[in-house]
């Protein structure tokens, strides 16, 4: 799944997404709460969940809360990577603000565990390491194989997914319609890092959507 693909909504859906957001996340701080530092390792346990949960992007965290929220969110986390390394030279404050806008710029479409899964298998020296002085362009590179291993991830879970839906077409006469199919995933894309009364308050609302889709269907069908 390229940034382009991620990224291309419609402004209505834009709209529904943000609200969304707010809905879940009342302020902004209770946002950088619940995506602190110090949560880094509880919450970056399962790579998928990273990268298939509905984590606001980037871009979304400054459009939900205000420019500068996101930025805010990020100099906390290349901190605690900078710190971490055990460089002998730290990064340095204009550095840390360069950075911080490239990534806002052009990776702007990566949610915020995503980030945080990066900064784990930075630190785990899966991509690189810092030579006495705390590298920017080693950051960037190790993001950019970052990037290329969430494509692998989405490209194998679009294959599975296709997969899964062949064997019931072939399968199952009575197979789920589309909008059936896409309810059951948006639900299960919400649950993660809910809590139990947030999913009581999911199931309703796809409940409602569920019985919508139904009475349409029920108009359409030709009378007899």
């Amino acid at each position: 799944m390229s940034a382009s693909k991620a990224t291309q909504v419609s402004p209505a859906s834009g709209g529904r997404l943000l609200t969304a957001i707010r809905q879940r996340w009342e302020t902004r701080q209770s946002l950088l709460q619940t995506f602190h530092v110090d949560k880094q390792v509880e919450l970056t346990k399962s790579p998928e969940r990273c990268y298939f949960t509905n984590v606001p992007t980037l871009w979304n965290v400054n459009l939900a809360y205000g420019f500068g929220t996101a930025q805010e969110w990020l100099a906390y986390q290349i901190t605690d990577l900078s710190e971490f390394s055990g460089a002998r030279d730290k990064i340095t404050d204009r550095q840390l603000d360069q950075i911080i806008q490239l990534i806002t710029d052009d990776y702007g479409f990566l949610n915020m565990a995503e980030i945080m899964l990066f900064c784990r298998r930075f630190k785990r020296g899966l991509y690189d390491k810092f030579y006495g002085s705390v590298d920017p362009i080693a950051i960037m590179q190790g993001l950019n194989e970052f990037c290329r291993e969430r494509n692998e991830a989405y490209a194998k879970r679009d294959r599975y997914l296709q997969e899964q839906k062949e064997w019931r077409d072939a399968h199952n006469p009575n197979n789920m319609t589309h909008e059936e199919a896409t309810i059951i995933n948006q639900m299960q894309a919400e649950y993660a890092m809910n809590t139990r009364e947030q999913d009581l308050l999911i199931e309703q609302k796809y409940k409602q959507i569920k019985q919508q889709e139904n009475g349409k269907h029920q108009e359409s069908k030709p009378h007899p």
